[in-house]
């Protein structure tokens, strides 16, 4: 463990300055909030006539409900980790009665796909097999091209209103806020699992290729192949057979696992199956009903229904969500503006540090250890470590599937910007491919280029040479003005996520086409603050003895 002495941050710049950035930061932060409850407050009875309702009764405040994937989330709590645990109770009975693996996965999978059918129905599911089934398929003809090809043609299709509207009619949906989540985090499985498994057919083949001599003919290859498995002491019924039939199952269990499938969080194919293969195939000496780390567990989902609860408190208090779709935009302050811009990505920071963090944590029953929960985007200081942080799931796929194999950062920088620029197209259509997420979609691969840009420049011979005749400090308040700018183009296109059209064009112009340029001056001071901010406190967090 770290000493008190070892765990300081050696600060390039002086005290005063330090301080003043806080001050600033945190007064101008807390000032936007509390011009957002006031204001809110007055607006509530005139103008937010949608998104507020009564909840809890001891506060007598009325609550708002205008998110829906947190009011979804609020509603299908109860039923949700009921069928959970249910999942978990099956899979510590396995455990118990010391089970085989391919027994275990079997048993998962069977109540993970009864508890999709309570949730969905048996239509659903049936679907979701078929996407499975096809994907499989194509999977072993060892046809990586081929498993893009299908699933881009599907991802296609869920970007055309028409289509999805009778897909909804065929398949009866009556729960769309539930299936929609759920089919995205499927498709990306799909990717992960087709891909790998492709790879490993083509692999085998490639193998099973070079292993026989050119001139051998096919009788000869067939003879061949059975003294190797008469050799290995394996048939084909006890060997490959098996292992094909339970890396199926893990396959299977992976793509359908309850606790992740609708709320998240996301994990990649061999991570997943590395780890539960270990988890299930360990055997426990005087094995107990719940794991040894049990108790872990539930401190981690203890602090997450502090956060749900904390979120639900503070719903009561601060409306920026009604105020965000309703007229009332026009009618507040420019403060109050600026502080709706930082509790909805706060908010959204919290909510699905809740949603994979139950999901994440329920997992750890079966010993398939989450990924890092989002960061606080107060601590990230650029907005390439935004990407990197938050979904770091969905970072991890996009490295691996689409950054690297495009070119990635090692093909010179017109590739790393072609990589950046596919990863952001899958991007936008994966989250519905409208006109609003083409800008928001846009705006996130400009300012990461920009940002990539940058730190390339700085690397170069010229970049150096400005580097070694300017000081530290000056460097630091330098990066952190460009800096600043470029969080403010992010939080302009992220309006487009957040908002519909029409809302999204009200909070630009509120915040840089009408804002005098006192207030436009103070907004960036107060961001330039909290970004010199946020680079302390991730230089702290992070344990370094140095700024970078």
């Amino acid at each position: 463990m770290l000493t008190f002495q070892e765990n300081m941050v050696q600060d390039i710049l002086p005290k005063w300055e330090r301080w003043a950035y806080w001050v600033t930061g945190i007064y101008g932060v807390y000032y936007c909030w509390w011009r957002v409850f006031i204001e809110g407050d007055a607006l509530r009875k005139r103008h937010l006539h949608f998104g507020l309702r009564k909840n809890w009764s001891f506060l007598d405040r009325s609550y708002d409900f205008s998110d829906n994937d947190w009011l979804q989330w609020m509603i299908d709590l109860k039923v949700h980790l009921m069928l959970c645990l249910i999942h978990i109770a099956t899979s510590q009975i396995c455990r118990l009665l010391r089970l085989s693996l391919s027994v275990r996965l079997c048993g998962l999978l069977l109540c993970d796909l009864s508890c999709l059918c309570v949730i969905f129905g048996y239509k659903v599911v049936v679907f979701f097999l078929f996407k499975v089934l096809l994907v499989y398929l194509i999977s072993q003809l060892g046809s990586v091209a081929g498993i893009w090809i299908v699933l881009g043609a599907d991802i296609i299709t869920l970007t055309l209103s028409g289509f999805m509207r009778a897909q909804s009619l065929f398949l009866e949906l009556s729960k769309q806020s539930q299936f929609y989540p759920a089919i995205g985090f499927l498709f990306i499985k799909l990717i992960s699992f087709g891909v790998d498994n492709a790879q490993i057919v083509r692999k085998n083949l490639q193998n099973q290729t070079t292993d026989v001599p050119s001139g051998t003919t096919l009788t000869e290859k067939k003879i061949t192949s059975t003294d190797d498995i008469t050799q290995s002491n394996e048939t084909p019924m006890t060997g490959n057979t098996k292992s094909s039939l339970l890396h199926l199952l893990e396959s299977l269990v992976y793509l359908f696992y309850l606790p992740s499938f609708i709320y998240g969080p996301l994990i990649m194919f061999e991570d997943f199956r590395l780890q539960i293969k270990a988890s299930f195939a360990a055997a426990e000496p005087s094995p107990t009903f719940l794991p040894k780390n049990c108790i872990n567990i539930l401190k981690h989902l203890m602090r997450l229904v502090f956060w749900m609860l904390f979120m639900e408190f503070s719903l009561h208090y601060l409306y920026f969500n009604a105020i965000a779709y309703n007229s009332a935009l026009k009618k507040l302050s420019f403060c109050a503006v600026g502080g709706i811009v930082h509790l909805l990505g706060q908010f959204f920071t919290i909510k699905y540090v809740v949603f994979y963090g139950f999901g994440g944590q329920l997992g750890r029953f079966d010993g398939i250890n989450p990924y890092p929960e989002p960061r606080c985007i107060n601590v990230l200081s650029c907005y390439i470590d935004v990407w990197k942080n938050f979904d770091t799931g969905l970072h991890k796929f996009l490295k691996t599937y689409l950054y690297i194999p495009v070119g990635g950062s090692r093909h010179g920088l017109i590739r790393q910007i072609a990589s950046l620029a596919v990863s952001f197209l899958f991007i936008f259509l994966w989250h519905g491919g409208t006109g609003r997420l083409f800008i928001w979609s846009f705006g996130n691969f400009l300012v990461c280029s920009i940002e990539q840009l940058g730190r390339t420049a700085e690397r170069s011979p010229i970049g150096q040479r400005l580097v070694s005749v300017i000081s530290p400090a000056m460097q630091l308040r330098m990066k952190c003005l460009l800096l600043a700018f470029s969080y403010i183009t992010y939080s302009l296109q992220a309006f487009f996520f957040f908002f519909h059209g029409y809302e999204a064009r009200i909070m630009c112009q509120r915040l840089v086409v009408t804002s005098t340029w006192l207030q436009f001056g103070c907004f960036v001071g107060v961001i330039y603050a909290c970004i010199h901010n946020a680079k302390f406190m991730d230089c702290k967090l992070g344990k370094r003895k140095k700024f970078s």
